[in-house]
């Protein structure tokens, strides 16, 4: 989604733009998605004492398709672990040099 987060600079408009895939997740599955890629033996509980919320969240992608022809190329799971693969490998360049975070 960076990549529409650029190329939305160049297309104002008034309505938000929202960047997406167009499927629908929820809060469930984007915890086992970062859960599958992060290795800590960090451990999820749910608090079933709160509301629910909403059981999934779609983007209306029409916006950014049609202002910017931003159209999502990689998966919210990809994206992920793509994301958590470059902090990890940010961090242990930080350590190997020195620096501690």
């Amino acid at each position: 989604c960076a990549k529409g987060i650029i190329q939305s600079i160049f297309y104002p408009t008034c309505r938000p733009i929202e960047l997406g895939t167009g499927k629908g997740t929820s809060i469930r599955e984007l915890v086992d998605m970062i859960y599958k890629h992060e290795s800590s033996d960090a451990i999820v509980r749910w608090d079933r004492t709160q509301p629910a919320g909403e059981s999934e969240i779609i983007m209306e992608t029409y916006t950014a398709r049609k202002y910017t022809g931003f159209i999502c190329q990689v998966s919210l799971e990809d994206g992920i672990g793509r994301t958590i693969e470059s902090l990890t490998a940010g961090q242990t360049l930080l350590l190997e040099k020195g620096i501690s975070t």
